[in-house]
């Protein structure tokens, strides 16, 4: 398995510049460069459908080859997903056209000074002790402006589909229970004469954290959703419809960096954002004797300061959002290895799965794009 080391960041070819071209499509507001690639492609479709598969990154596909035979089969390209490639910060890209450095959601569970803690964002509970936060929520603290504002802006009919369970709050929860359900909705709005849905399914993402990226468990969900594409395809001959993911995964080790005292007893804040993607608040004076640290014990990490993240613009181009700047702490490190850092002395119980994502392996960063009905 190759990593990303010598080019850590792609800001050109990736999911914002998917969604940019998706804006410019349809003459909405666009905020970063485009892909060329999708201007041909989308010219002349006034029907686009989006499937985003959680996880169903490139890698998991050639796994299950077998299984994805007709996904595979209409490769359009290889695109990268954001940094890092962990859902939370790849999705809200995708949606609004804008770099996590640009969003403020820059991981599953950040350290949110407001609440003086990490904060898994999605669900807004405690990332140590999966407690729900009361009075604080990241929606309102960083708000979205996502394909259904922007599009319908532009005079676009515009949807965007989530499964049972997940939905903004002060909405109702009346999404498919169902990938055969999100299959019948999606064709009905087109049918109505809906112009542009994203569609976004969670699994294979769960199974594959659960039961690692070979299993098959997975191997069984990637034949569904072939399936589900493959029906919705045939049945709306007029819809561009394209699939992909947030990002893939890789089976992994977690390893805790509390018996390391050179790291631990210099750290001031619980690790925080990803264990893939681990950001480090260090006692003052302290950033270069913990980074040396870093270093000697995971050879297999790139070790960054705050300045180098923002210089390199790890977390994307744009102007940061204030929120940004607080989340990244003074040291970043990336795992370009199957590594993933936690600290025991934190509390809290780690979920321990067999894979994960959100490092720099080109494993977790590609994503096929399929097109069909071109």
């Amino acid at each position: 398995m190759a990593s990303y080391r010598e080019s850590l960041t792609n800001n050109a070819t990736c999911l914002v510049n998917l969604s940019n071209s998706i804006l410019s499509h349809y003459g909405a507001e666009v905020f970063h460069p485009v892909i060329k690639e999708f201007d041909k492609l989308f010219s002349g479709h006034k029907k686009i459908a989006l499937f985003l598969f959680d996880g169903l990154g490139r890698y998991p596909l050639e796994v299950h080859r077998e299984s994805a035979k007709f996904i595979l089969d209409h490769e359009f390209m290889v695109i990268d997903s954001v940094n890092p490639p962990t859902t939370a910060a790849a999705t809200n890209s995708l949606l609004t056209g804008k770099f996590p450095i640009e969003t403020g959601w820059l991981g599953w569970a950040p350290y949110i000074e407001e609440v003086g803690a990490p904060v898994a964002l999605f669900p807004n509970r405690y990332q140590l002790s999966d407690e729900p936060v009361e009075g604080w929520n990241m929606r309102e603290s960083c708000p979205l402006i996502t394909f259904r504002d922007l599009l319908s802006k532009a005079g676009v009919k515009v949807k965007e589909l989530y499964p049972r369970g997940i939905h903004l709050p002060g909405e109702p929860d009346d999404g498919p229970k169902s990938l055969r359900q999100m299959e019948k909705d999606s064709t009905r709005f087109f049918k109505e004469g809906g112009e542009f849905l994203y569609g976004y399914w969670t699994e294979p993402d769960e199974c594959i954290h659960k039961n690692g990226v070979a299993s098959k468990e997975v191997g069984r969900w990637v034949k569904k959703i072939n399936r589900m594409v493959e029906r919705f395809v045939k049945d709306n001959p007029d819809v561009l419809v394209l699939t992909l993911a947030d990002h893939g995964l890789v089976d992994v080790e977690y390893v805790d960096v509390a018996p390391i005292r050179e790291i631990s007893d210099n750290l001031i804040r619980p690790l925080s954002n990803e264990g893939r993607c681990a950001c480090f608040y260090v006692k003052e004076g302290k950033i270069e004797e913990v980074m040396l640290a870093l270093a000697e014990h995971f050879p297999d990490f790139i070790i960054l300061k705050k300045e180098e993240v923002l210089e390199k613009q790890y977390f994307g181009e744009g102007l940061p959002n204030p929120k940004s700047l607080g989340m990244i702490g003074d040291i970043v490190a990336i795992s370009t290895g199957r590594l993933l850092l936690y600290n025991s002395k934190d509390g809290g119980k780690p979920s321990f799965y067999k894979a994960h994502h959100a490092g720099g392996m080109k494993e977790e960063k590609e994503i096929l794009i399929s097109a069909y009905n071109v």
